[in-house]
């Protein structure tokens, strides 16, 4: 279950976000492939930034977070 998770990844949100949930717990946001839609850049005023989230993960613990 989500509730359970360090780290909880969700896709296609168009931003990227690293929000910190509690005591080393985050959810991260990934952004999306492309750059959004025009009801996205009519509803949010900005256009996304299309990219594919990496980072290092080891004993719960993330580091390298990177977009490419």
């Amino acid at each position: 279950p989500t509730h359970d998770a360090d780290i909880l990844l969700v896709g296609h949100f168009h931003n990227s976000s690293v929000r910190s949930v509690g005591k080393e717990r985050y959810i991260i946001t990934t952004p999306s492939l492309d750059n959004g839609s025009s009801w996205f850049t009519a509803s949010r005023g900005n256009v996304a930034t299309a990219g594919v989230l990496t980072m290092r993960l080891s004993a719960g613990k993330f580091r390298d977070l990177l977009i490419v």
